[in-house]
């Protein structure tokens, strides 16, 4: 029976085999009919590669099939690039919207309001100081006022006694 054997290039050639006979007695028949490797034949039958070690009655080729030989070649597809490793950063901060907040600074005694915290003396009316352990801060001038002494009230300096060390642009 005869099939042929074409190249990726047109050419096309004829071998003569028997029903049964296998792949690797094709591959040497196209080695010495047209000079390509036994090694580096890849031949192809309705799309299925065809595998060493089975017979043409496996693929179901017949008299006068189309065999398709391609050159296996070294190499491939370009590579992928690497995927850049990008930090995770610090988290930015997120003002939480807290409600009825006013109520830190003020309370209510029988008929008046009293301020819980200090107000800053270079800013308008409304501006609260933050109270530290130590200090007074200004967030909004960045001013600090230094606590002189604690007469045990929580979450006030000692009535007036701070020093007005008005510390411009800072955190110590």
């Amino acid at each position: 029976m005869h099939i042929f054997v074409k190249t990726l290039t047109g050419k096309t050639c004829s071998v003569k085999v028997e029903n049964n006979s296998n792949i690797e007695n094709i591959n040497s028949e196209i080695e010495t009919l047209m000079g390509v490797p036994s090694i580096e034949q890849k031949l192809v039958f309705n799309g299925k590669r065809l595998e060493a070690g089975k017979s043409l009655n496996d693929y179901e080729i017949s008299e006068n099939s189309n065999i398709y030989l391609v050159i296996a070649l070294e190499g491939g597809a370009k590579g992928k690039k690497k995927k850049k490793d990008t930090k995770k950063g610090k988290k930015k901060h997120k003002k939480r919207k807290v409600k009825l907040a006013i109520l830190k600074y003020y309370k209510v005694e029988g008929d008046k309001v009293v301020r819980l915290r200090q107000m800053c003396k270079v800013c308008p009316a409304g501006t609260f100081l933050a109270e530290h352990a130590d200090r007074l801060h200004c967030g909004r001038c960045n001013t600090g006022y230094v606590k002189v002494g604690d007469t045990g009230k929580k979450g006030a300096a000692a009535g007036g006694k701070e020093q007005a060390a008005a510390k411009k642009g800072g955190k110590k």
